[in-house]
């Protein structure tokens, strides 16, 4: 890709003809062999002044060419979109998604007539393509994108920052193509998904179960499912458009893989409307797994949902497990509900009651002996390092830090 982009631009340093038309490479088609991207954009350094690379004058000259533009095709893209967009995409924090929602940057550089063409360039565009989903590819190309996907992302971002009523006006089709975009940005769904989904909620789901359904499906998963990843992180607007058929998969499940259980049950906590159903589900899982690893997921679950439950069911399977299986097993859960060093933090500690959090703490020093509860901080986190909670509970509950996990103040801090 690189050395194409350079060999574009020295096409782009000739001298535009003699008629004042513009510059041979801005007037013909980027292929498509030349557009696939991997999965983060890359900075591009331009020699020389882009303006002058890219046909400023030309395009100063007549904005409007911008606005005529051929819709994409397979065989490729208007060259002028194509390069300015490149151009776009090496900007500030433009760096690291697709969604690009401003084009100031560019006003310095070709003025405001060319940038708001360019906008409509932008908006009118993404209609006319149809972009390809991670699923739609085959297993070897799921981390790559086309930049005419990326463009058409821009083309909708725009459009949802210029007009607030964008959604609602929308067809179905439209809004179903929408969010087929939305799907392939990185780093989460652009913001605007949220008001997609609020204004057209089954072309939202529509495309979200296309995508989150062979990993659903895929008993062997291993690695990140970035579909369920997405949803999980997204607005609970979103989240709950999935969440009934995602707990109907869950309930006639009764084995799925980590990659797929920890994304769903957060999906399930923050969107599923029956929360009593929800409870009961996640009780009996625990009650019946043996698995460390899903034992600490649902109680984990269950802890945020119904405290008082999750503490009694946590109660009753210790009183069933010997010395050293219960540490395992509190070790496990403390390390993914209390200590979130090396998480985003939920304040899931604050959210607690004050007897759910003193039962956790009770449980913690009758189960995890001083000589276990050496907490160091890793350079890569395992439940075990992980798994103390008695100075940050204790001391949240005392006000002061403790100097040893194991620290006599916690403990005098809920007498």
């Amino acid at each position: 890709m690189a050395s194409s982009w350079a060999c574009t631009c020295r096409m782009l340093t000739r001298p535009p003809a003699a008629s004042g038309t513009a510059l041979l490479c801005l007037t013909g088609v980027v292929r498509p062999r030349s557009l696939d991207l991997g999965g983060v954009p890359r900075a591009v350094r331009l020699p020389g002044d882009p303006t002058r690379l890219l046909g400023a004058a030309h395009l100063r000259a007549d904005p409007n060419q911008l606005r005529s533009l051929k819709p994409p095709t397979d065989n490729g893209v208007d060259a002028r979109l194509y390069h300015l967009w490149r151009l776009l995409n090496t900007l500030g924090s433009n760096r690291s998604r697709y969604a690009i929602d401003d084009l100031t940057p560019l006003v310095s550089m070709f003025g405001m007539p060319v940038v708001a063409a360019l906008r409509d360039a932008f908006t009118a565009y993404w209609r006319h393509w149809s972009p390809t989903l991670r699923s739609e590819r085959s297993e070897d190309n799921r981390n790559t994108i086309s930049a005419l996907d990326c463009i058409g992302i821009v083309g909708v971002t725009l459009e949802a920052a210029g007009r607030p009523t964008w959604a609602a006006e929308l067809s179905h089709d439209d809004a179903v193509r929408a969010a087929s975009y939305a799907t392939l940005e990185i780093n989460g769904f652009p913001d605007w998904l949220v008001s997609l989904a609020q204004a057209q909620p089954e072309a939202v789901r529509e495309v979200l179960e296309r995508e989150m359904t062979p990993e659903l499906n895929d008993s062997g998963a291993t690695s990140r499912c970035d579909a369920l990843e997405d949803i999980a992180r997204a607005d609970v607007a979103i989240s709950s458009l999935l969440a009934n058929e995602i707990f109907n998969h869950l309930s006639r499940n009764e084995v799925l893989p980590a990659a797929v259980l920890a994304p769903i049950l957060r999906i399930l906590q923050a969107g599923y409307e029956d929360r009593a159903a929800l409870a009961a589900l996640l009780r009996a899982r625990f009650d019946r797994t043996t698995i460390l690893e899903e034992e600490a997921a649902y109680i984990e679950a269950l802890l945020k949902l119904h405290p008082g439950q999750a503490a009694a069911a946590l109660d009753a399977k210790l009183a069933l497990l010997s010395a050293g299986k219960q540490t395992l097993l509190v070790q496990s859960i403390l390390s993914r509900a209390i200590d979130r060093r090396w998480m985003i933090s939920d304040d899931f500690i604050d959210g607690l009651p004050f007897d759910s959090l003193e039962r956790l703490v009770v449980i913690a020093f009758g189960t995890i002996r001083i000589e276990d509860d050496n907490y160091r901080p890793p350079a890569k986190p395992t439940p075990q390092t992980r798994a103390t909670m008695r100075s940050r509970p204790g001391g949240r509950c005392s006000g002061r830090s403790s100097t040893h996990p194991a620290s006599p103040h916690s403990m005098r801090s809920i007498a």
